[in-house]
C-alpha cells in the first residue's frame, strides 16, 4: 500500500514559490570527483533565499526551474534582486562564486499554450506516423485516444535567466529537440518509434547536485551524485494489437510490435487501440531504494553523457512510498527550440578551453568543442587556430554552414611532442569559429604560489590580429574545398 506521497517543488527556503511547501538535496547519494563535474552545471541564490540549480549556457544564460525565481508567475521582467551563481563541486563555497549581480527571467508560455502545443503534437505529428506505422488501413478497426494533462501553475516549470555579464566556462551545454520532430522522419520499426519519442522508462541516467539528504537531512559539503531512471516518460504511447480468430470474442492482445503481415500469424480479424500520452514533464526514480534527488535541486539539469539537457528538477516526493521509492518530475526542456533560439540568437560554445595542471610532466590534453547553432539563422563556422606549433585542430566535424538548432564537434590536440611542462609554464592560442567568436586556449603547470602564471614560452597571441589570420584561415579553408 502506497503512503500518501506529496509532491513539492525541490527549491530550498523559497519563500516565494506559491504555497508549496520547498525541501531540496541528493538523496542517498556519494560524492562527485573533479573528473565528473562539468562547469555548465551551477548553483545559484536569489537574494541568498533561494537555493536551486541551473544549466549555464553561453556563459550568460542559465537554464532553471521557474519556481526558482521571485516572479515566476509573470512572463519576463527584472528580478530586482541580487542573483549569485557558484561554479565548482564545493556546496555554494564563497570561492565558488563567480558571478553577482542583477538578472532577468524569460519564460515562454502560458499554461493553456503549452497544454495546446503538446495536443497538437500529439495529434499531427504522432498520431499520423502511428498510423502509417501499424498499418491501420489493413487493419479491421482502430481506436485512437489522446490523454494530455498539467493544467497547473508548475506545469510550464522552465525560465531562462540572463545575467549582465558572462561567466567562463569550459563546457557545452546540449539542447536537443525529440527525433520524432525532426523534418521527414518515418519510423521503420516500433522500437525505432519509441526511441524518436523521448526517453523510455528503464533509461538511466546520473545525476548530480547539492541538494540536502532527504533521509537524514544533511547538508553536502561537495556535489553529489546519484543513479535515476525514467519511471515514466514525458511522451508515450500505451499501444496493444489484438487478433481474433473465426468466432473469438475477447481475441488475443500482442504488443504492438506484432508483424501483421507474417504468413505464419492466423487471425480473422485484427484492431489496433492506443492511447497517446502528451505530459510535461518525465518522472524518476532512484535506482537504489531511498535514492533520488532532494531539497535545493529545483532547476538542476537531467543531462545525458555529452551534456545533452533533457529537463530540470521540478518537484518530487517528500517521503518515499513502502519499497523506498523517492519520484522526482523533471519538466522538460525538448519543446523550446524556437523560443532558446529566439532569446538566445547565436552560437553556443566554449568560453575557454584550458588544463590547469597540478604537477609537472607530460602534459598533452585533448579538447573536445561542442558548438550548437542558438539562433534562427545559418551559422559560418571556419575553424582557425592561431599559428601555434603547441597546437592543432585534429578533427573538425563541423559543416561550413551550422543551420539553426544543429550541433557539430571538433577537436584540438596539445604538445605534439610531449614536452615536458615544469612549474610555472604555460603555452596558450586562440581558437577562432568565425569573426565573432573566438575561444582562449590555455595549458598550465600551477606555479609554486599556486596562483598560476601568465602564458610562457611566447606560444600565446594577442587577440588583435585574430580577425585577419581568420580570414586568411577562412580563404585557405574555401580554395581548398575548391580545389575538391
Amino acid at each position: 500500500m502506497k503512503k500518501l506521497l506529496p509532491l513539492t517543488a525541490l527549491a530550498t527556503s523559497m519563500a516565494f514559490a506559491n504555497a508549496a511547501e520547498i525541501t531540496p538535496f541528493v538523496t542517498g547519494g556519494s560524492d562527485a570527483t573533479q573528473e565528473d563535474y562539468k562547469d555548465y552545471l551551477v548553483g545559484f541564490t536569489v537574494d541568498g533565499v533561494a537555493t536551486c540549480g541551473g544549466a549555464l549556457i553561453n556563459g550568460k544564460w542559465i537554464l532553471t526551474a521557474k519556481h526558482c525565481t521571485p516572479i515566476w508567475y509573470q512572463t519576463n521582467g527584472d528580478l530586482n534582486a541580487t542573483v549569485r551563481v557558484y561554479q565548482g563541486l564545493a556546496a555554494y563555497d564563497s570561492e565558488d562564486l563567480v558571478y553577482e549581480g542583477p538578472a532577468v527571467s524569460y519564460r515562454e508560455w502560458n499554461i493553456a499554450d503549452q497544454h495546446a502545443y503538446r495536443e497538437d503534437v500529439s495529434k499531427y505529428v504522432v498520431a499520423p506516423i502511428l498510423r502509417e506505422l501499424l498499418k491501420v488501413d489493413e487493419l479491421d478497426n482502430y481506436i485512437e485516444k489522446f490523454f494530455n494533462f498539467g493544467e497547473s501553475e508548475l506545469y510550464d516549470d522552465v525560465v531562462l535567466i540572463e545575467l549582465s555579464e558572462s561567466i567562463a566556462h569550459n563546457d557545452t551545454v546540449s539542447l536537443p529537440t525529440p527525433k520524432i520532430l525532426s523534418e521527414d522522419f518515418m519510423p521503420q520499426t516500433w522500437e525505432e518509434f519509441k526511441a524518436s519519442l523521448n526517453h523510455d522508462a528503464g533509461d538511466e541516467f546520473t545525476f548530480m547536485g547539492w541538494g540536502l539528504d532527504r533521509e537524514d537531512g544533511s547538508t553536502p559539503e561537495t556535489l553529489q551524485k546519484v543513479k535515476l531512471t525514467v519511471k515514466a516518460p514525458e511522451l508515450d504511447v500505451d499501444c496493444y494489437i489484438t487478433t481474433n480468430i473465426y468466432d473469438e470474442w475477447e481475441g488475443t492482445q500482442h504488443e504492438c510490435d506484432f508483424d501483421i503481415n507474417d504468413p505464419e500469424h492466423s487471425y480473422d480479424r485484427i484492431s489496433a487501440t492506443y492511447t497517446i500520452i502528451a505530459d510535461a514533464f518525465t518522472t524518476t526514480r532512484g535506482v537504489g531504494a531511498y535514492t533520488g534527488t532532494g531539497p535545493g535541486d529545483s532547476g538542476t539539469g537531467l543531462f545525458g553523457p555529452n551534456g545533452e539537457l533533457y529537463g530540470v528538477v521540478s518537484r518530487g516526493d517528500i517521503v518515499p512510498d513502502d519499497d523506498g521509492e523517492y519520484r522526482t518530475m523533471f519538466a522538460s526542456t525538448l519543446w523550446y527550440a524556437q523560443w532558446f533560439k529566439e532569446q538566445i540568437n547565436g552560437l553556443s560554445t566554449p568560453s575557454k578551453l584550458s588544463a590547469i595542471e597540478e604537477e609537472e610532466g607530460v602534459h598533452a590534453p585533448i579538447f573536445n568543442v561542442r558548438v550548437q547553432n542558438l539562433s534562427s539563422d545559418e551559422q559560418l563556422i571556419a575553424p582557425y587556430l592561431d599559428d601555434n606549433e603547441f597546437f592543432w585542430i585534429e578533427e573538425n566535424n563541423c559543416p561550413s554552414l551550422l543551420s539553426g538548432y544543429e550541433s557539430c564537434e571538433l577537436t584540438i590536440g596539445s604538445n605534439p611532442n610531449n614536452e615536458i611542462l615544469e612549474r610555472g609554464d604555460a603555452h596558450s592560442s586562440s581558437l577562432s569559429l568565425n569573426s565573432e567568436s573566438e575561444i582562449p586556449v590555455l595549458i598550465e603547470v600551477k606555479g609554486d604560489d599556486d596562483n598560476g602564471t601568465p602564458p610562457s614560452n611566447g606560444s600565446g597571441k594577442s587577440g588583435g590580429s585574430m580577425s585577419i589570420m581568420w580570414l586568411f584561415g577562412l580563404m585557405s579553408v574555401l580554395w581548398y574545398r575548391r580545389r575538391k
